[in-house]
């Protein structure tokens, strides 16, 4: 039995083990229907048509209404100092039209958090996603579903009453489904260590030092430039929460990163830069919050570009939400996005761009009941910077979403 299968069998375990014996169980079982309808399924720019010949479909729309169909099952409890939790959700993703596109996904998380004593605290957990790839890192209309894993631990000792010291181990992998996509499979390790002081009011100075041994299951370094197979990406960072007010709360980290390929990789494949995030969330009333974030990021590409290996991210987005009602609420979020690809130009996919990308969403929310959830959204996406795999586009979708929740 393999590690992954060890670490949900224990967990699961140790879950209904801490179930028997809870003061209080919080179980729920859910079904969910959305359905949306998108006008740019295939993320084409401006004029182009989806292919007949490669979609199967005799006059293939741009457009397309896509089913998604969910039921699951968790639960989250407390037992003294311990809180085993866990979720189960089974997924089936129809479409009206491309149904070579259709596909049943399974994902879940289990997790134990534990402290013993007045000092040691521990988590524990598993998660799995299986889910459709974005839609606009994908091109020559093929089918590609990413299932993404993580297993991760941590754990912390306050070594005075305000100082802690703490360190996590971390395993991540995602996978695609087809012989195309599968260039970017990736895995990786990951350990860190950190310091950490808290205040009485609840603001918090921490300094984190992470290793990352990573690499891409399915490249091997090549004449022809193939990035390489493996890396080690080194990242320093330093953040700090602070709450001014008792209606604000600002949240801050400085970094730096770098991603190393090794002897074996030309030297401009490796990469290296500041990286940050500043988020500050304001509650002007009881019933609104608005929240501003502005980030860089540096991380592998795991999208579709065969001769970039590194991304960096830098974004700014702001969300505002807001109860009308004790039964209807409204979410509003904008995001600004801009990628720098980093890899060897010219090798396999021509000059490598930047795109930007700007997406815009509205939603609205009625819960007649507890248990019953309503929503309507709208979305605009949109990306500029062409280049053979990165071709502008423009995109909006329409969505309604009814869950009904048994608790």
């Amino acid at each position: 039995m393999g590690i992954r299968h060890r670490a949900i069998v224990a967990m699961l375990a140790a879950a209904l083990v801490g179930g028997r014996v809870a003061e209080a169980n919080q179980f729920r079982l859910f079904v969910a229907q959305d359905s949306t309808f998108d006008d740019n399924v295939f993320r084409l720019p401006p004029g182009a048509t989806p292919s007949a010949q490669a979609t199967g479909v005799a006059r293939p729309p741009l457009g397309e209404m896509r089913f998604t169909t969910s039921a699951g099952l968790g639960f989250d409890t407390v037992y003294r100092r311990q809180r085993p939790r866990a979720e189960f959700t089974l997924t089936r993703y129809a479409h009206q039209t491309y149904k070579y596109l259709d596909f049943t996904g399974i994902s879940g998380r289990a997790g134990w958090h534990s402290s013993i004593g007045d000092r040691w605290t521990g988590t524990m957990g598993y998660e799995r996603t299986q889910a459709p790839s974005n839609d606009a890192t994908q091109t020559g209309f093929r089918t590609a579903n990413r299932l993404d894993e993580r297993i991760a631990g941590e754990a912390e000792y306050r070594v005075y009453s305000r100082w802690s010291v703490g360190g996590s181990l971390n395993k991540v992998g995602s996978r695609y489904n087809n012989t195309v996509s599968r260039f970017s499979d990736y895995d990786a390790k990951q350990a860190a260590a950190h310091v950490a002081y808290r205040s009485r009011r609840g603001n918090q100075f921490r300094v984190l030092a992470r290793g990352t041994d990573g690499g891409y299951s399915s490249r091997s370094v090549s004449h022809e430039g193939i990035p390489a197979q493996s890396y080690v990406q080194l990242d320093y960072e330093a953040d700090i929460t602070w709450v001014p007010t008792g209606h604000s709360r600002v949240g801050a980290r400085l970094g730096f990163s770098r991603f190393d390929y090794g002897a074996l990789a030309p030297a401009f494949r490796n990469f290296e830069g500041v990286t940050g995030r500043v988020a500050y969330d304001w509650t002007p009333t009881e019933q609104s919050t608005i929240g501003v974030v502005v980030r860089r990021e540096i991380g592998p590409e795991l999208l579709y570009y065969a001769n970039a290996t590194v991304v960096g991210t830098t974004a700014a987005s702001v969300t505002a939400t807001s109860a009308l009602s004790p039964k209807i609420g409204l979410r509003a979020a904008a995001e600004l996005r801009r990628q720098m690809l980093a890899g060897q130009a010219g090798a396999l996919d021509g000059p490598l761009r930047s795109p930007d990308y700007a997406q815009l969403t509205v939603t609205g929310t009625w819960t007649p009941k507890h248990y019953l959830l309503f929503s309507m959204a709208v979305g605009h996406e949109r990306r500029r910077g062409p280049s053979p795999h990165s071709p502008d586009f423009n995109a909006n979708t329409v969505s309604a979403h009814l869950q009904w929740s048994f608790l």
